[in-house]
């Protein structure tokens, strides 16, 4: 089911503000405090412009923010040099991509598995002194 359209997202809201409206901690402050309300004042924005009307089931953010986590247990480390970082990376988005497509292929069918340096020559590759875009003097 669908994420329901802006007026119905937008009337459970204002009815979320006023049954909190007068709710306070045990300390007395407000629940919905200036940052809360300043927030949910932002949110009003995207309601209005549809960003989060009418958003199919699977359609939200999942996928990114499980690439997020896996490449911060990656690349989490005190010390991380541009080299390390770059075979880090390399290998990273190597595995997340073919874990990726081997999982959205249909069950029957068999992925051709082609040497790296094979399909690279196939490509007409040729290697150079660059690096990531910078180029050695």
């Amino acid at each position: 089911m669908d994420t329901p359209d802006e007026q119905t997202i937008m009337r459970n809201l204002e009815h979320l503000k006023e049954r909190w409206k007068d709710v306070k901690y045990d300390n007395g402050e407000a629940v919905l405090n200036g940052n809360v309300v300043h927030e949910m004042e932002n949110l009003k924005i995207h309601i209005e412009i549809g960003c989060l009307s009418r958003i199919p089931p699977g359609g939200g953010s999942t996928r990114n923010e499980n690439l997020h986590k896996n490449l911060r247990a990656v690349i989490a480390r005190s010390r991380l040099g541009c080299e390390l970082a770059k075979a880090l990376l390399v290998t990273f988005f190597y595995i997340w991509n073919e874990r990726r497509s081997a999982s959205e292929l249909l069950s029957g069918c068999v992925r051709p598995i082609l040497p790296y340096r094979a399909t690279l020559d196939e490509q007409g590759f040729e290697p150079t002194a660059e690096s990531f875009g910078i180029i050695p003097e």
